[in-house]
């Protein structure tokens, strides 16, 4: 069975080539983490906009870059789209191109430029700016040729909701959130928050439903009535 060392692994392997084919070799190497989106909707992946990693001889900072196991089963190009996504942010973040706004969350038109410039393609989101990204025909062929073990992305895990009524928890603070799986925005309506009492983790229905955390096998319970 494949583990997260083994996933990080080759995350590590997907790095160097996208770093030495869309961005010279410029890219700083940053920690790449695999966990939950759990305070995050239906996010993808994220870059954080400071170090948060030290390394504690030679005082090195890194950047941190987030990929979510929950949408391993979309498959190694999607993964693949959500890693280079992050990797544009990054690059603007070391060179002191400002691509979002709005806590991280809209992406403005400098993201946009330099998406198209390294293998991706990019559609506007009407609430999340320019951040629908898809890889290029020609980026597809890359990542089809790299010599990795596609075999460990075969284990993801589970998501924490299924039902068609319910829509992922609070969109959290991470900066620089890939919102591809947002492709259409919902209507705005009444929602009813759900909450599991055993990891805390939320999730909003546009009605009263009885939902249960695949994590933790319990009800969650209701406690809020919200605007989306």
């Amino acid at each position: 069975m494949a583990t997260i060392e083994r996933i990080v692994h080759e995350l590590d392997n997907l790095f160097v080539f996208f770093n030495w084919r869309f961005f010279s070799g410029e890219l700083q190497k940053p920690v790449i983490a695999v966990q939950t989106n759990q305070h995050h909707g239906g996010a993808m992946g994220w870059c954080v906009t400071r170090k948060m990693w030290r390394q504690t001889q030679t005082q090195e900072e890194y950047y941190e870059i987030t990929v979510c196991p929950e949408f391993f089963d979309l498959g190694l190009v999607k993964l693949c789209d959500t890693l280079l996504h992050e990797l544009v942010h990054l690059f603007n973040l070391q060179k002191g191109i400002s691509d979002t706004s709005r806590g991280g969350y809209y992406h403005n038109e400098k993201f946009k430029q330099q998406a198209l410039k390294r293998g991706l393609l990019v559609e506007k989101h009407p609430k999340y700016g320019w951040s629908l990204t898809n890889l290029k025909p020609e980026t597809i062929k890359f990542v089809e040729s790299l010599k990795i073990d596609r075999e460990v992305f075969n284990l993801m895990r589970k998501r924490p909701f299924s039902s068609e009524e319910i829509v992922a928890g609070e969109t959290g603070g991470a900066s620089n959130t890939n919102n591809a799986q947002d492709a259409s925005p919902l209507p705005r309506q009444s929602y009813r928050k759900y909450i599991c009492p055993a990891c805390s983790i939320s999730v909003k229905a546009t009605k009263d439903v009885r939902v249960k955390c695949d994590d933790c096998g319990v009800l969650m319970e209701k406690v809020a009535k919200d605007r989306g």
